[in-house]
């Protein structure tokens, strides 16, 4: 649907994704006509020192930025259903208004919008110039965290998605780990019944247990990576495991 939306192609959307892309063309084509506009545009946003001491530079794809001088438009597509922290306070759409203020001098004015085709909802939120340094304090003191010796990783189970720390983390397997005892009766462990999902009736509390799932199934296919490239570059068994390999037919 990104495509589809960058490029004009419609040929490779699925059935349902029609609509959904046409929404945005329609609003889009109803707040910005006339506009010049860019797609897929780079945004540099900092440079930060890694935790090898390596400079590194954060830097973001956005989905289209309209252009009005004084005032630019950043329109990010989000075909979820569901919704994330909302523009006035999300980290990211704060950082590409900070690297639209530092790539267009002539930009005073960012107005953030977040489409939810899927939800029929836009979150909006408005930054001036004046708000750069506050932005830029808050993603070099996130990225200084992340970076840390010992980084703070009491983060929102959603984020753990995208995070490369998923085999090592303490807090994440503190979370998820009682889950997937549930499911371990051979080993006779117990989990309390409020973690039962059969006994979840709340709509809140079940959204928060697909997170978790969702979070429990990367993280299971993570240490089943790691043990095997484990057991084969040290060439010592994991207890009570077996190294195996299976061949299909030709």
């Amino acid at each position: 649907m990104h495509r589809a939306l960058e490029t004009g192609d419609d040929s490779q959307l699925q059935e349902g994704e029609h609509e959904l892309v046409n929404k945005c063309r329609e609003w889009e084509r109803a707040q910005f006509v006339g506009l010049e506009s860019a797609q897929e545009i780079q945004l540099d946003i900092i440079d930060v020192l890694n935790s090898l001491g390596i400079l590194d530079k954060i830097f973001g794809y956005a989905d289209k930025v309209f252009f009005n001088a004084p005032t630019a438009y950043l329109v990010d597509y989000k075909f979820s259903a569901g919704l994330q922290e909302d523009a006035e306070t999300n980290p990211a759409a704060q950082a590409y208004a900070l690297g639209i203020f530092k790539v267009y001098l002539h930009i005073d004015t960012v107005e953030v919008y977040y489409l939810y085709p899927r939800r029929d909802e836009i979150s909006h939120a408005s930054y001036v110039r004046g708000d750069t340094e506050k932005i830029e304090l808050r993603i070099r003191t996130t990225a200084a965290r992340t970076n840390a010796d010992e980084p703070d990783r009491n983060y929102d189970a959603t984020n753990c998605l995208y995070c490369g720390n998923k085999v090592d983390c303490p807090v994440l397997h503190a979370m998820v780990l009682p889950i997937a005892t549930r499911y371990a009766a051979r080993k006779e462990l117990q989990l309390p019944k409020e973690w039962d999902p059969a006994l979840i009736t709340d709509p809140g509390q079940m959204s928060k247990a697909m997170d978790v799932a969702s979070v429990m199934g990367k993280w299971v296919d993570s240490v089943k990576h790691h043990a095997l490239k484990l057991r084969q570059e040290t060439g010592v068994e994991v207890p009570g495991y077996d190294l195996r390999s299976r061949a299909g037919r030709k």
